[in-house]
């Protein structure tokens, strides 16, 4: 069973076979050797996100959006807690079974959160048509779920019809040589369980002996960088623009804003067109916007083909800091500590992923100290840290931006075989330059120096 959070794919069942064969040992067990849990959340459709808390001792508190493993806990109590979630008009609520859970030594306790839709009662839309002169037809359509496709010419209530999104697309209306052109508010609309949504098409006379506007806001570029922005419109009317401008004395009529990524300083800015096509109205300005967005390069590596392997001994050489991932799987980093610094930004680049060998020494667990700063001063943090098992379980919590964290390893056998997870929290488009730094070994604080090959 593979589960993906917010983009990192966690093989679970192999995290929890791991755990298993830990629990069957006949090694007596350390009263004080850390415990296990597991959360298996089951459920919610393809897309949507759990809402669950975990709470415990010595202050646990972690909340997950899927199935999560948890390595390394102080045995105790666990309490956990999910909260109702919505997702394309439907409300999902969740059964918990075995919380609270009793967490023991070296063992794994499992807590089960099964979601379970509300309703899915049908519900209805209505898309009502203006602006039209008697005698004159438009024509739109409606696309939502299940394959729904509906298309119609007048003020249409579409009942029964499942819960989720519908979206309204239009075309332009004659009437002998005089066009119209639809505006469509409401679209895309979300018909809850039972309930109701409406959309409106708002159609305009172009009428071609008065001309209109196009406003084109540029932004996310830093001072001085040119946008590479094109419009274009009827009659072969084409505009290329390096900055916000106004175009006007326009036909009445669609024009088409397209934009092109560019670079600067090693850093590739992408855009993203808001409303494009774009009706331009006769005496009226419309307006575009084209939104620039660092992103980062996808470095190729992956949970399973980590990008940078270390291994921290308390006898190791200095510790370092690296400019971007190694790929030195063949040549681990003998270090006290490690500091990576390096960019991240979705969808380019989905994560970052550190491969470590930790050589405990003799007590039963030992404490890295890990740091996340972030250049996005953005909130909520826009990654975490995470560290875990080569299986995928968690290990502590997670590290935001621009905070410190100390993680009680467990020691299970002298040398310990992880990985550092650098990645998401949450799905929408972001980028930062960040700099995560893992002291093992430093004592107090490490002295970074620079990783000469």
């Amino acid at each position: 069973m593979f589960i993906r959070r917010q983009g990192l794919v966690l093989n679970v069942a192999a995290a929890l076979a791991a755990l298993l064969l830990a629990a069957c040992d006949t090694t007596p067990i350390d009263p004080g050797q850390p415990g296990n849990l597991a959360v298996l959340i089951s459920g919610l459709p393809a897309g949507a996100s759990a809402d669950v808390t975990i709470t415990g001792p010595s202050s646990f508190s972690d909340t997950v959006t899927a199935s999560e493993t948890f390595a390394g806990l102080s045995p105790g109590s666990y309490f956990v807690a999910a909260a109702s979630v919505e997702h394309e008009g439907i409300t999902y609520q969740a059964d918990v079974t075995g919380s609270p859970a009793a967490v023991s030594a070296g063992a794994l306790a499992t807590v089960s959160v099964v979601y379970q839709a509300t309703s899915t009662q049908p519900g209805s839309l209505t898309v009502t048509i203006t602006g039209l002169p008697e005698g004159v037809e438009g024509e739109f359509t409606v696309l939502g779920p299940d394959g729904f496709e509906e298309s119609r010419s007048s003020t249409t209530t579409f009942d029964s019809v499942a819960p989720g999104i519908y979206t309204v697309t239009a075309e332009i209306a004659t009437d002998g040589d005089d066009k119209y052109a639809a505006s469509i508010s409401g679209s895309p609309a979300t018909v809850a369980a039972g309930g109701s949504a409406s959309v409106t098409v708002s159609y305009s006379f172009l009428d071609p002996g008065v001309v209109g506007a196009l406003q084109v806001d540029i932004t996310g570029l830093p001072s001085g960088v040119l946008a590479n922005v094109d419009v274009s419109g009827p009659g072969g009317f084409a505009e290329s623009l390096t900055a916000s401008a106004t175009l006007g004395n326009l036909v009445p009529a669609y024009y088409e804003v397209v934009a092109a990524s560019v670079t600067d300083d090693g850093v590739t800015y992408t855009p993203v067109v808001a409303t494009s096509p774009t009706l331009v109205l006769p005496d009226a300005t419309s307006t575009v916007t084209v939104t620039y967005q660092a992103t980062a390069m996808n470095d190729g590596d992956s949970a399973s083909n980590p990008g940078l392997f270390v291994q921290f001994r308390v006898t190791a050489g200095a510790p370092l800091w690296v400019d971007g991932l190694l790929f030195n799987a063949d040549a681990r980093l003998d270090v006290k500590g490690v500091q990576l610094r390096d960019q991240l930004g979705t969808p380019a680049d989905p994560g970052d992923f550190i491969s470590v060998r930790l050589v405990h020494g003799q007590s039963t667990t030992t404490t890295i100290r890990v740091t996340l700063e972030c250049g996005s001063t953005a909130s909520p943090s826009p990654i975490r840290a995470d560290l875990r098992t080569t299986a995928g379980a968690k290990i502590g919590l997670s590290t935001l931006c621009n905070t410190t964290r100390n993680i009680a390893v467990p020691n299970d056998g002298g040398t310990g075989q992880y990985v550092m997870h650098v990645v998401p929290v949450f799905n929408e488009p972001y980028y930062t330059d960040y700099v995560l730094s893992i002291n093992a070994y430093c004592g107090t604080t490490c002295s970074f120096q620079p990783y000469v090959p």
